[in-house]
């Protein structure tokens, strides 16, 4: 069955991905246009689950597949579709692209084995999701405001991750794997998304090739943690790369249209982020090109047009509570007085985000073999120091362009010298770590790509015709500024921030990309002067001893169970769980002790919302085993889970904790229940 669901995978995002071909313009490149194909099949599922949901018809698997083979089909019957294999051509580009398929794998092996060290869903996030999965692989529909209002991933967070994961566990029936694999798929697949979204953007497979290396082995870049974040940061690539395709092709906005309503879709806190970052693109390819670029403006504005269909309607339902007594109407009056940036702080707060924190020089230079699961921190020594080569690069290359102008502006020149001040610094930096660091302040790191940035951007409005094959390095260094703010808005003491731990996923992006200039330098040398042939190798080596390691150890290492239900969980009570994996799926469980998330984590049946498990909570102490028997017999269930976690969960409905002994021997000695299973925290009874 599980191969059958990685079938269903492919034939549903490469099957809707297909349909783009209709409406614009494919690349000519076979691998090219049917790897991305999958991209925007992945985005295309997204908001047609969003339009059907609308209107009413079933979130079922059938109906995704439906549509997904009524492309092809078509496109066989009318001819516009051949099938045949691609003729294998050993040129430079595609042999780059076997090696990117070669880190693909590696990853993809690398995070899915990781995985499954441990035999739970990690944290509390892909427990969560698990139960909205469960309830949305039942109920086919995103309706039904009872049962959501107690889910955390889907109202009104947008539910675009739960959803695409339902359809697939529809066929499945296998949470920790619809989860661990899938997830791991997902994050994996955007490596293959990079390269063909930096070769576009950069316009050299030499530069993108090494980009991808360097997002493969960077630890900062996504873990195989189960939330929503690997979904949405992995969309960012096929958004940019229909950017980029939009400017050979302007029909390509209908694919702007769709990633980006799809990105809005998935998760709330990112979106904004990539939406600055898809803002700086589209206003310094409007400086560089000298024009309005409104196709690239049609697509995100109709793109978030459409995301209104989702939020719209939660927006109206946020008002509607903030507003519905006299005391909130005052508390909203209070702060509207404020100030609109007195507003903002209060919503982004500089020091928000669970693992924010002050960052120093070491946690960018050094990565370390233990770190953050959700979001790892740190680069590496090489890579760190292949930034600052590839920031000399960029210097000189826009020197040469300054001094290669007719009439050159004598304030480019000075805010050019100005910005190569920082650089100086960083060079000392860097000499002075064989025997005492200085200069390490993060301010310095912060100067050399903010004024770098500047200046490029100055030159690019001075001279765009001459910059235009620097358009993507004035973006990138845009981008990277910008995430190094915001993964140091505790650090540098900004008035705001934006999950600051949550920036260094797309920290990564900008890094990786800037580092293909360090790549081709590297690459050039190699041919001028045979005695660095060794040099590149060399160079790779480093990388994957002071960054791969680290980002292999991390994801290959067993995780802790649920940390954010520690030390309430234990681990002997979360293994005892897994033993309900041995039962149909389906079978009805109830779980005394929690909301039925590690039950449906486990592929079976709790109605965590029906008025019976309301009345457990409030009622539970009060009522005897023949009473709770009968209940959860006329409702149909099969067994019941009593764990240590309940002390926990019902502190809020007890006096003393004597009264968790006393239920629990009354059900032990009543006959109605049978111990079926039983570990060191926890005890599955089968209903008699």
């Amino acid at each position: 069955m599980n191969i059958l669901t990685i079938l269903q995978f492919f034939i549903m995002t490469w099957g809707l991905g297909f349909n783009l071909r209709f409406l614009v313009k494919e690349s000519e490149n076979y691998y090219e246009r049917n790897a991305m194909r999958i991209a925007f099949g992945l985005a295309g599922f997204l908001v047609l689950s969003l339009l059907l949901n609308l209107i009413h018809i079933p979130l079922d698997w059938r109906i995704f597949m439906l549509l997904a083979i009524a492309g092809p089909i078509y496109g066989i019957v009318t001819g516009k579709l051949k099938l045949a294999l691609p003729s294998i051509k050993l040129t430079k580009a595609n042999l780059a692209f076997f090696v990117v398929l070669l880190l693909f794998s590696f990853t993809l092996f690398m995070y899915a084995s990781g995985a499954y060290k441990y035999p739970y869903l990690e944290d509390s996030d892909p427990v969560s999701h698990a139960l909205g999965i469960k309830w949305l692989a039942t109920e086919k529909s995103i309706h039904g405001q009872e049962a959501l209002s107690m889910i955390s991933y889907i109202d009104p967070y947008p539910p675009g991750f739960d959803i695409f994961m339902s359809v697939l566990y529809q066929t499945s029936h296998d949470m920790f794997f619809t989860l661990k694999f899938f997830n791991s798929l997902i994050i994996s697949l955007g490596i293959i998304f990079f390269y063909f979204m930096a070769k576009r953007f950069t316009g050299d497979y030499r530069k993108a090739l090494f980009s991808t290396m360097v997002l493969t082995a960077i630890p900062c870049y996504l873990s195989h943690f189960i939330w929503a974040h690997g979904l949405v940061v992995t969309l960012f690539f096929p958004l940019i790369y229909s950017l980029e395709m939009s400017l050979e092709n302007k029909r390509w906005w209908i694919a702007i249209v769709v990633v980006f309503a799809a990105i809005l879709f998935v998760q709330p806190s990112q979106p904004i982020k990539l939406a600055v970052m898809a803002g700086i693109y589209i206003l310094i390819r409007m400086i560089s090109t000298r024009k309005i670029q409104k196709e690239l403006w049609y697509g995100v504005i109709v793109g978030g047009i459409i995301s209104l269909i989702w939020w719209g309607t939660k927006a109206a339902g946020m008002v509607g509570s903030l507003i519905s007594t006299r005391e909130e109407k005052g508390q909203i009056a209070a702060e509207a007085s404020g100030g609109l940036f007195s507003s903002l702080q209060k919503a982004f707060p500089p020091d928000g985000g669970t693992a924010s924190r002050v960052y120093n020089f070491n946690d960018f230079f050094y990565a370390k073999m233990q770190n953050m699961i959700n979001n790892p921190v740190g680069v590496g020594v090489v890579l760190y120091l292949l930034l600052f080569v590839s920031l000399i690069i960029i210097y000189w290359k826009a020197y040469k362009i300054l001094k290669g102008m007719r009439n050159p502006n004598m304030l480019l020149y000075g805010v050019h010298a100005i910005a190569g001040i920082p650089l100086i610094l960083l060079g000392i930096r860097y000499l002075s770590l064989i025997i005492t660091p200085v200069f390490t302040s993060l301010y310095y790191d912060l100067a050399a790509l903010g004024l770098l940035s500047i200046s490029l951007l100055a030159i690019t409005i001075a001279a765009p015709a001459r910059m235009k094959k620097m358009t993507w390095t004035t973006i990138t260094l845009s981008w990277l500024t910008f995430t190094f703010l915001g993964i140091n808005s505790i650090t540098f003491s900004l008035p705001v921030g934006l999950i600051a731990f949550r920036f260094w996923m797309l920290y990564a992006i900008p890094f990786s990309l800037i580092l293909g200039e360090a790549g081709l330098f590297l690459w050039d040398i190699r041919k001028k002067w045979g005695i660095l042939v060794l040099l590149l190798p060399l160079i790779l080596i480093g990388i994957f001893l002071t960054s791969g390691v680290q980002k292999h150890a991390v994801n290959t290492a067993i995780w802790g169970h649920a940390g954010a239900f520690t030390p309430y969980f234990q681990t002997d009570e979360i293994v005892t769980y897994n033993w309900l994996r041995t039962l149909p799926y389906d079978t009805k469980v109830f779980d005394i002790t929690g909301n039925g998330e590690f039950v449906s984590a486990r592929d079976k049946d709790m109605c965590f919302y029906c008025d019976y498990s309301k009345r457990f909570k409030e009622e539970l102490f009060t009522m005897d085993a023949q009473e709770i028997h009968i209940i959860l017999k006329e409702e149909g269930y099969e067994y019941l889970i009593f764990g240590a976690n309940i002390n926990h969960r019902m502190q809020h409905v007890i006096n003393d904790s004597d009264e968790i002994q006393v239920l629990f021997k009354d059900i032990t000695e009543s006959g109605l229940f049978v111990p079926v299973h039983q570990g060191n925290a926890a005890i599955i009874f089968r209903i008699s």
